[in-house]
C-alpha cells in the first residue's frame, strides 16, 4: 500500500510540485499492485496526516509493505527536548509535524512488515528561493508553534524516526531527500514541476526494474545517487537502514 501525502498549497511560501510527485509515484505503484491512497493540500492539516498514518499503519499486517509518501516543505525548530533537533514536516495549516510524531505512529506497526518511508523535504530553516526552483523548507517563524504544544507522549529517544530505521528489530527503510541540515527542490524536470528527490527515487527504480525482477535496498539506494547531487540539485540522498534491511528485496511479488 501506498499512503502519500502532498502540499502545495501553504498559506505561506507555496509550491507546486509536491502534488505531482505524489501522482508520479502513485503511477509507478499501482501496476506493481500497490494499493493507493493520497491525502493532498488543503486537506493535509497536522490532524488529518497523523489520522491518515495511523489508519496505514493499523492496515498493515504480517508479510505487508507500506510506503510511507511526505512531499511538502519541511523545517528544524525548537522541540523544547534535549536531544531533539526538533526535524518536522510541516502541514497545510502551517503546523510543525514532528518526526518523531511520525516515528511514535510507525513504532507499533506490526514487526513482520516491511515500511518504507520517503521523505521528499527539506530540514532546515532556510527561505532561499531562486528564479528556476523553490527550496522545499519555510522558516520555522512561519509555523504556528504556539498553538500546538508538545504533547506528553513526545520522546526524541523513543520515537526518533532515524533511530527506529536502524534498528534491527523491526521493517522501517527510510529514505530522505537530503541531510537533516541541508535542503532539496522543487523545479522543473521533463517539463513538469515535480520534487527532484522523488523523481530521482523513481527514475532509479524504473531503470532497475528493467535490468532485474528484485533488487534490494542498498542498490536501489547506489542507483539514486547516480542521479543526485548534480549539477543543478546539490542535495545528497539519504538511507536509513539497519545492515539486514539494506540487504532486503525493494519490493516485494
Amino acid at each position: 500500500m501506498l499512503w502519500s501525502v502532498a502540499i502545495n498549497q501553504y498559506d505561506s511560501s507555496p509550491l507546486q510540485g509536491c502534488v505531482n510527485d505524489s501522482r508520479n509515484l502513485s503511477a509507478y505503484l499501482a501496476p506493481k499492485g500497490f494499493e493507493v491512497h493520497t491525502l493532498w493540500d488543503r486537506e493535509a492539516t497536522g490532524l488529518a496526516m497523523e489520522s491518515f498514518w495511523t489508519r496505514a499503519v493499523e492496515e498493515t499486517g504480517p508479510g505487508d509493505t507500506l510506503v510511507i509518501h511526505y512531499s511538502g516543505h519541511g523545517g528544524n525548530g525548537p522541540s523544547g527536548l534535549p536531544d531533539d533537533p526538533g526535524q518536522c514536516l510541516v502541514s497545510a495549516d502551517m503546523r510543525p509535524f514532528y518526526a518523531t510524531r511520525l516515528g511514535k505512529i510507525l513504532a507499533s506497526a506490526d514487526p513482520e512488515s516491511t515500511i518504507v518511508v520517503v521523505l521528499d523535504c527539506c530540514h532546515s530553516e532556510t527561505g532561499t528561493r531562486s528564479s528556476d526552483r523553490r527550496v522545499k523548507s519555510v522558516p520555522w517563524q512561519e509555523m504556528i508553534t504556539h498553538l500546538d504544544p508538545l504533547p506528553s507522549w513526545h520522546d526524541a529517544r523513543a520515537f526518533n524516526l532515524t533511530a527506529l530505521a536502524r534498528s534491527p528489530e523491526n521493517g522501517i527503510v527510510e529514505f530522505a531527500a537530503c541531510h537533516a541540515n541541508d535542503v532539496t527542490y522543487d523545479a522543473k524536470i521533463n517539463d513538469q514541476i515535480q520534487g527532484c528527490a522523488t523523481r530521482a527515487w523513481i527514475d532509479a527504480a524504473e531503470e532497475l526494474d528493467s535490468e532485474s525482477h528484485s533488487y534490494t535496498v542498498d542498490q536501489f539506494q547506489k542507483r539514486v545517487l547516480t542521479k543526485l547531487p548534480n549539477a543543478d540539485f546539490p542535495n545528497t540522498p539519504q538511507l536509513q537502514a539497519s545492515d539486514w534491511q539494506r540487504l532486503q528485496v525493494m519490493w516485494r511479488p
